[in-house]
């Protein structure tokens, strides 16, 4: 497909007049000093077209029960910046979820969706693409996306230096202490298992994780021991789309004494008899 632009520069002074083959003409006029130029160049254009997936069981394929995804929007995102931008080449999907864009330049093109809230991108598909335009040619893209099933998970790992099990404003977040999602439920970080470090502030959160029961676990820093009656482990369940907390307050042992006597006890009493 051709799309046709001119580029006009005046200058001083007539000297000629002048034409090329090819669609390709420019005409140069002088009129005392001042040249005109007149330069008329081919665009060279092509289109993409595609469908909008509605995947609800996130199997990558378009089963028949599954319908397309109305007005959605998608665009060609020239500046790659992941935004849509004035001017950038868009259009809303129709009833049944497909799109048609026109006048896309030839050459390498990302296109882009916008998601909608609540869904994401099915396993192994993306929100964007990068597609070669050829002039004259349909390129053909299509984005699956299915609902977002994910929650998160965060929480606080703190210094219980009094040990009441209650985070008092005085008492700071433990930074750098690893806590992880303990799959198999051996209390160990096995390669595979998801794991997070505290900030400097204590805290650590594992985002869009899918929805179900997790056993988060932390792991005490030598020198550390947990509260006592609170546990290293905790066993929470993710909600869609929402957030769940699993804190977990740790101190340092103070080392005690324990004294006492040993004595004969003779009439067997109990009591330590005077001498």
């Amino acid at each position: 497909m051709l799309n046709t632009y001119f580029k006009r520069d005046l200058r001083s002074g007539l000297t000629s007049k002048s034409f090329s083959r090819r669609n390709r003409w420019k005409e140069e006029l002088s009129l005392s000093s001042a040249l005109e130029s007149l330069e008329t160049r081919l665009l060279l254009t092509g289109e993409v077209e595609g469908t909008f997936v509605s995947d609800l069981n996130d199997n990558g394929i378009k089963d028949p029960e599954e319908d397309g995804l109305p007005g959605w929007t998608v665009f060609v995102d020239s500046n790659e910046n992941g935004v849509l931008d004035p001017g950038e080449i868009s259009q809303l999907t129709n009833v049944d979820g497909d799109f048609l864009l026109t006048g896309v330049p030839a050459g390498l093109q990302t296109i882009r969706e916008i998601p909608h809230a609540g869904w994401i991108p099915s396993t192994g598909f993306f929100d964007h693409y990068q597609v070669n335009v050829k002039d004259g040619d349909s390129v053909k893209v299509d984005f699956y996306n299915t609902i977002d099933q994910s929650g998160s998970i965060e929480g606080t790992i703190w210094n219980d230096a009094n040990g009441d099990g209650i985070h008092a404003a005085a008492e700071l977040g433990l930074s750098g202490w690893t806590v992880f999602l303990d799959l198999d439920a051996n209390g160990i970080l096995d390669p595979g298992e998801l794991s997070a470090t505290t900030d400097v502030d204590g805290h650590y959160a594992f985002l869009n994780v899918d929805s179900g029961p997790y056993r988060v676990v932390e792991i005490v820093e030598p020198g550390w021991e947990v509260t006592r009656g609170t546990p290293s482990a905790r066993n929470i369940t993710v909600f869609t789309a929402s957030t769940t907390t699993a804190n977990f307050n740790n101190l340092i042992p103070v080392d005690g004494s324990v004294s006492g006597s040993i004595w004969e006890d003779l009439d067997g009493n109990g009591l330590v008899s005077g001498a």
